[in-house]
């Protein structure tokens, strides 16, 4: 798997990122610092224990990070549950597009998993 088939496989535009941010290199020492982050497993945490306020500013964080790392799929899940959390309660649709946003997640480790395994080859 190349960088760029990583991307296409999340629903991003490698060469966009690469445009935004200072290139392969960057991405190549950013990637495997996604996986050791536990912003994620807080987000799913709080959502779970009712915790709006947490919630809120933790799903923002992580769009933040989809976002500038270029993870389309995850960045748009995540968008939507903030725009949720935004009113101020953890409603059941909430939770529902919080189990997205962690099926999302999810594939973004497992797909850096699989570039970094690979690349080490």
């Amino acid at each position: 798997m190349t960088i760029e088939d990583l991307y296409q496989n999340l629903g991003g535009d490698f060469t966009k990122v690469c445009g935004r941010l200072p290139g392969r290199r960057f991405l190549e020492r950013f990637l495997p610092r996604y996986l050791t982050d536990d912003s994620a497993e807080a987000l799913f945490a709080a959502l779970k224990a009712g915790d709006s306020g947490e919630s809120f500013r933790l799903a923002l964080a992580l769009k933040g990070v989809a976002g500038n790392l270029g993870f389309g799929d995850l960045e748009e899940a995540v968008t939507r549950l903030a725009q949720v959390l935004r009113a101020g309660k953890v409603t059941p649709e909430a939770l529902r597009l919080g189990e997205a946003v962690e099926y999302r997640h999810q594939a973004v480790v497992k797909a850096i998993r699989l570039y970094l395994s690979e690349k080490q080859e």
